[in-house]
């Protein structure tokens, strides 16, 4: 009688570690999955009418690349910027995005150069853009293709998760 008491104790003892480790991994999915819908929503913060403002109005200045597979492999927008009165126009790139398994290659800089190449073909005087004082690998990345910081913009950026709002760099390249 002793014995079977123990096994069913042992037994209940048992379902219940499975069923807190099955609710363990729940939660873990869960937060996983809470974590990659908020670095989805960061990568299209935009949405697709800010997209399509800029293609209607500065096609040229909107380059997509593509692997041979058809997969996006990155993208850059941008715009030219200036006074209709001077006649002063500049470039100014909004975005620019490699896929993480494209970086490292050198796309974005060549990104770079087309863009440049358009805004100089279009009579730009230079290319500025922004970026946040944080992402250390795209400040050098600009430094190297000849860029400098003009002036730092205070909370350029904006927080949507209650962290504090980040500075950017505005960079120029004459």
């Amino acid at each position: 009688m002793k014995k079977n008491k123990k096994k069913k104790k042992k037994k209940k003892e048992k379902k219940k570690k499975k069923k807190k480790k099955k609710k363990k991994k729940k939660k873990r999915k869960k937060k996983k999955r809470k974590k990659k819908e908020e670095e989805e929503k960061k990568r299209n913060k935009y949405g697709i009418p800010f997209y399509l403002q800029y293609l209607a109005h500065w096609p040229e200045y909107f380059i997509v690349a593509e692997a041979p597979g058809g997969e996006l492999m990155g993208y850059i927008m941008g715009k030219a910027e200036g006074s209709v009165a001077r006649e002063e126009w500049h470039g100014h790139v909004t975005a620019l995005s490699v896929a993480p398994e494209f970086r490292r290659l050198g796309l974005a800089a060549k990104l770079m150069d087309m863009l440049e190449e358009i805004s100089e073909r279009k009579g730009g005087f230079f290319v500025d853009l922004f970026v946040r004082v944080s992402n250390q690998v795209a400040v050098n990345m600009y430094k190297q293709l000849g860029y400098s910081v003009y002036r730092t913009v205070i909370e350029y950026y904006s927080a949507s998760n209650g962290e504090p709002d980040e500075d950017a760099y505005g960079k120029i390249l004459l």
